[in-house]
Formats: structure tokens, sequence, C-alpha cells
């Protein structure tokens, strides 16, 4: 069973603790990368149960962006999903914009006082132009995006290995356990949008995976044996 909850809704908590939902349930939180994680996630690992807790834009933790307040309440939430026992496995998954992926420190320090385990799932590549405009780019230019190796750091919308980096080091402080979409998608700092050298785009946008894109995020993550362990419920016995 998948889940979506934005924070407008009222009742959320009476959903994620609705009857019907498993008590294996894992919880995912996060915007549409996190909803790009779902989607592979559930492809990897048809026999889990996941609910999800959604805010476009935001980084899983309580605070203001922009005019918005993004995930409100969030630290309480999680307290009382622990308290009725509804809070052992959560994954983060976000965009992680520098400089905003900080605010999740707070998040983690929650859900390590509250003894839940955590998977968080790394930033992927953001770019500073949609494909298309890459593709436009490379006709002008005399060739074809197809014939480039991939799209370099230079390119991108902010520091992503940087912000890759520090959430890493941020997570496993605090416990928690990493896997790195950006080495999985942009080995060597070198970030290929298409599946081969005949196959469609990875990509439909600036960001956001296609369904090749969903499936090949889907076998790296069935293919990481500690998120295998997590997700099996195995991890800590």
């Amino acid at each position: 069973m998948q889940l979506r909850l934005d924070r407008n809704d009222r009742h959320a908590l009476d959903c994620l603790t609705a009857p019907d939902i498993p008590d294996d349930a894992i919880l995912l939180i996060g915007d549409s990368h996190g909803r790009d994680a779902l989607a592979s996630l559930i492809d990897a690992f048809p026999e889990q149960a996941f609910v999800t807790l959604h805010q476009s834009s935001c980084v899983p933790a309580t605070y203001i962006r922009g005019r918005s307040l993004c995930f409100s309440d969030l630290e309480t939430v999680l307290t009382t999903l622990a308290q009725e026992g509804r809070l052992s496995r959560v994954i983060l998954a976000a965009r992680w914009w520098y400089g905003e992926h900080v605010q999740v420190n707070a998040t983690l320090e929650t859900l390590a006082s509250l003894n839940a385990e955590t998977f968080v799932i790394g930033p992927g590549p953001t770019f500073d132009s949609p494909m298309e405009s890459f593709a436009t780019e490379a006709g002008f230019s005399g060739t074809r995006l197809r014939d480039l190796a991939g799209i370099g750091p230079d390119r991108f919308a902010f520091d992503v290995a940087a912000s890759d980096a520090e959430l890493e080091a941020a997570t496993l402080a605090s416990g928690g356990q990493y896997f790195d979409r950006y080495e999985t998608f942009c080995p060597d700092d070198l970030c290929p949008v298409f599946d081969g050298a005949d196959g469609p785009f990875l990509y439909f946008d600036d960001q956001h995976l296609s369904p090749t894109g969903l499936t090949r995020f889907g076998e790296a993550l069935i293919a990481d044996p500690a998120l295998r362990e997590f997700v099996s419920g195995r991890q800590g016995q």
C-alpha cells in the first residue's frame, strides 16, 4: 500500500496510523524526488508496503522556505508515530538543494532520539536547463546530445557533490545509512542522460527521472546490500 499525504491534510496522523496500513510499512518523507524514489522502491521491492509524507520542493524538515512552511510539526508527527509503534523504519529522499539540505539535521536528530532505523537517499543531479535545451544547444554547435559523454557539474543548478558529501556525513553521524544516488547516476562527476548508446532519455526535464530512469534507479536500489537489509527488516538483528 502506498499513501501520499500533503502537509495541508489535517488528518495526516490519522491517515498515517490508519488500520489498513500494515504495521511493517516503511515511512518515506520527501519532495518530488521522494516520489521518484517511491516509484523505484515499489518496483524494486513490490512486497514491501510504503507510506509517504510529501511536500513539493521541501527538505524533510520543519522550516520556512520562501512563503511556505515545510512539513509543519514534523517532530510532533514522528514522535506520535513512535509512541504508537508505527515508526520503525524511515526513508528520507529529496532534491537536497545545497544550503537547504542542512535543515534535515534536526530531523535526523529526532529520528535518532526515537530509535528509528533511518535510510537517506542522496541527491541526483539537478541541471541548469531541461533536456530539450541541452539538445538544442548541441544542435546549434553542430553535434547531437546523444554524442556527448554526459553533463558535468558546470551545468548543475547547485553544487550537488558538496550537498551529497555533507548529507552523507550527517546521516552516518546520526547513525543512519545512506544511498549515494549521485555516484550511481554521475560516476566521476559526469552524468549520462541516455540509457546506453541507443536508449531513451533518463530524465524528462532538468531533474526528474523518466520511466527509463526510474527503472535504472530501482535496479540500483535493489542492488544495494544495505538497503535490501533495511527493507527486509533484518537491520540490527
